[in-house]
C-alpha cells in the first residue's frame, strides 16, 4: 500500500509577521543563545545561517528556515527574505537547504507551484550535493525494506 504523504503549508511572511500562535517560540529563544560565528568572515556567517535554517527545519520552522536561505540562494530581494547575498560559500548548501524547504511543502501550492515541483528547481542547484543523491535513495531503500517489517521483501 502506497504510503501516505502530506505538506506542510507555507506563509511566505517575513519571520516577524509569522503567527505566534505556533509552538516555536522556545525555538527562537534557543537559537538565538547559539554562537555558531566562530570568525568574524562572510563565509562562516554565511555557514551559521544554514545551519540555524535547518536547525528550524528540524523543528517545523519551514518558513524560518526559507526566510534565512532565500537570500543565499535567489538572486533578488523577497519579501521575506530580505535583500539577496550574492556570491556566498554556502550558496549551494543553502540550495539544497531549499529544496528541502519545498519538499517538506508537499502538494501544496507556493510561489511557483507545489512544493514538489519547486523543490526539483532547487535539487538541480545544489551542485556537489548532487553525487550523493543515489547514496541517500540506496539508503533509505534499506532502511524501509530491509529493517522495517511492515515493508520487508522476501
Amino acid at each position: 500500500e502506497p504510503m501516505t504523504v502530506n505538506g506542510q503549508r507555507m506563509f511566505y511572511k517575513s519571520t516577524n509577521q509569522l503567527s505566534q500562535k505556533r509552538d516555536l517560540k522556545p525555538l527562537y529563544d534557543t537559537l538565538e543563545t547559539l554562537d555558531f560565528e566562530i570568525s568574524n568572515k562572510a563565509s562562516s556567517q554565511h555557514h551559521a545561517r544554514v545551519t540555524s535554517a535547518l536547525l528550524y527545519l528540524s523543528m517545523n520552522g519551514i518558513d524560518e528556515c526559507h526566510n534565512l536561505v532565500t537570500p543565499l540562494s535567489w538572486p533578488s530581494y523577497t519579501s521575506f527574505g530580505g535583500p539577496t547575498i550574492s556570491n556566498s560559500p554556502a550558496s549551494q548548501n543553502a540550495c539544497y537547504a531549499h529544496a528541502l524547504v519545498h519538499r517538506r511543502e508537499g502538494q501544496n501550492v507556493g510561489e511557483f507551484g507545489t512544493g514538489w515541483n519547486n523543490s526539483n528547481f532547487w535539487f538541480g542547484q545544489t551542485g556537489k550535493h548532487r553525487q550523493n543523491f543515489p547514496l541517500i535513495a540506496n539508503y533509505a531503500y534499506d532502511v524501509v525494506y530491509k529493517t522495517d517489517t511492515k515493508y520487508k521483501q522476501n
